[in-house]
């Protein structure tokens, strides 16, 4: 899904972590290919898979729950989504599937993008 919404508005996913087994994931892995794919990573799989993606600057953001988020200042934009979900709070309805949910969830990605943007600035 998060593919999908990342085609609608312009982006490319450059890699797919999903947080369960590969049974659950057969279709991505045919489409994506393996390469492009981690299945229920831990830690230092995340890590094994993501920073090479920020050395070579091919990453603007992340999307994850609290198990790759490390709080304080982050390299890039880092949208925490799903559960757990230690360091987001919603104290309203903030709805991340279809009409309503897709506009409220393009708003926190362009958000964290822009909050990213000027971080590096003030670096």
């Amino acid at each position: 899904a998060m593919a999908g919404l990342a085609d609608e508005i312009g982006m490319s996913v450059e890699h797919h972590f999903v947080l369960n087994r590969k049974a659950h994931a057969k279709a991505l892995l045919e489409r994506a290919g393996e390469a492009a794919v981690t299945c229920d990573p831990k830690r230092d799989a995340f890590d094994a898979a993501f920073h090479p993606l920020l050395a070579e600057g091919r990453c603007d953001l992340v999307v994850t729950n609290s198990t790759c988020v490390s709080p304080g200042p982050r390299p890039v934009a880092t949208l925490e989504l799903g559960f757990p979900s230690f360091y987001t709070h919603a104290l309203e309805d903030r709805p991340f599937l279809f009409a309503r949910g897709f506009v409220a969830l393009v708003e926190r990605i362009l958000n964290e993008l822009r909050r990213a943007e000027l971080g590096a600035a003030g670096r």
